[in-house]
């Protein structure tokens, strides 16, 4: 199985215009919040009701804390069984509290995200318009589409401008 795991951010100014777009065909939607931070989880129902509303029936959707490694003491800002309750009221499919930086749960959050996500669509409910069973393949992106090269999101963990592919004998090169 392979994921494509493209990164909001959480921004206000593209949840209008990027987000819808990113939520169409998806299989598996994840929600993420600072553990460290109120706020963030704040805005966890209106980003869980937005995927609803504007995904794919049968989409399968996990809660994800973030910052773990932070989330200590006085710092914690979000209780885990607060969490935890709204991932259980709202039927989600996962909840874990992970840290990149530590690596914490981060494999053990994506594991049960992707099993959740073959379970629907072995139960043919993730591919909409399917018969029972189906798993829909698409092709990669051809070049210079969209989805080939969005401006934002962009893929999960990339923190650094887009880095293009060197082809034979050249340097790598920064995209504006």
């Amino acid at each position: 199985m392979d994921l494509e795991i493209w990164d909001t951010a959480g921004q206000e100014r593209f949840r209008s215009l990027n987000t819808p777009m990113y939520y169409r065909g998806a299989s598996g939607a994840v929600v993420c919040y600072d553990a460290t931070d109120a706020e963030s989880f704040a805005h966890v129902p209106g980003w869980y009701t937005q995927l609803r509303m504007m995904g794919e029936r049968g989409v399968v959707v996990g809660l994800c804390g973030s910052k773990l490694d932070l989330a200590t003491g006085a710092a914690r800002a979000v209780a885990s069984a607060g969490a935890e309750s709204f991932a259980a009221t709202q039927g989600l499919a996962v909840f874990r509290e992970t840290s990149a930086k530590t690596g914490e749960n981060v494999e053990e959050f994506f594991v049960a995200l992707s099993r959740g996500m073959l379970e629907r669509r072995r139960a043919g409910a993730g591919v909409p318009g399917k018969p029972r069973g189906a798993v829909e393949l698409s092709q990669p992106p051809r070049r210079g589409s969209p989805r080939a090269r969005p401006s934002h999101p962009r893929p999960c963990g990339s923190r650094s401008p887009a880095r293009r592919l060197p082809t034979s004998g050249q340097s790598p090169t920064r995209r504006s």
